[in-house]
């Protein structure tokens, strides 16, 4: 497991589940936290411009990017 899912699974236990590689995390809390990592942040933010448009039932919006530290 990469350093970067490792701090990914420390930060979110709660997490539905954790995906990916990379520091830049696209993290939605929709109906229960999604995590989704990258490796670049043009990546990440494209990932976020994509997700915020889909509004499921109940969906407010609680889309993030967060980056982990090293």
């Amino acid at each position: 497991m990469s350093k970067y899912l490792e701090l990914a699974h420390a930060m979110w236990p709660e997490a539905r589940y954790i995906h990916g590689d990379g520091r830049y995390c696209t993290v939605r809390a929709c109906g229960g936290f999604t995590v989704v990592l990258h490796e670049t942040e043009q990546e990440a933010r494209s990932a976020l411009r994509r997700i915020h448009p889909v509004s499921y039932r109940g969906c407010q919006l609680h889309h993030a990017l967060v980056v982990l530290d090293e």
